[in-house]
């Protein structure tokens, strides 16, 4: 073993390590930094700091706006705009053939339940700008209604 690397033996309650990690170092030398979404804090956040950014947009247009924007912001702090990768949300439905795939798609669409969606209040009742979508807010953030859709049915 390498002298810089130390054999670590550790024995708890719910784990337990026999040694160094057995893998390589990553080739940045540390964690990735990944950001997810595409809120305004979010993305400045991202061109700052995030080497990847997860996001779903729903049209090409949007990912093509929401791609030239964060490389904008990137260069803009100062960082090179090809250091940041960007992960598009994709929904892949796979069949043998294009109908079979079509008809599991059509079966996924019937599972959806918008009355859940509706239940919830909309992104622009929200008074934070931070917030571009439901999901974005803090606990604290007073129109943050998780015990209330929970009580309506929802999952």
């Amino acid at each position: 073993m390498p002298r810089h690397i130390r054999d670590r033996r550790y024995g708890g309650r719910f784990f337990r390590v026999a040694g160094a990690l057995n893998v390589p170092r990553s080739p940045q030398g540390h964690p990735l930094l990944v950001q997810a979404g595409s809120s305004e804090d979010g993305k400045e956040l991202a061109a700052r700091y995030a080497e990847a950014v997860f996001t779903a947009q729903q049209t090409l247009v949007e990912a093509q706006a929401f791609y030239t924007d964060l490389k904008a912001r990137t260069a803009a702090v100062g960082r090179d705009p090809d250091g940041i990768k960007i992960l598009p949300g994709v929904v892949p439905v796979l069949g043998a053939t294009e109908a079979q795939a079509r008809a599991l798609e059509d079966e996924l669409e019937r599972l959806i339940r918008p009355e859940y969606a509706l239940r919830q209040p909309p992104p622009s009742a929200c008074r934070r700008t931070s917030c571009s979508s439901i999901g974005n807010c803090r606990r604290s953030c007073p129109t943050r209604t998780r015990s209330r859709w929970r009580r309506a049915g929802a999952p």
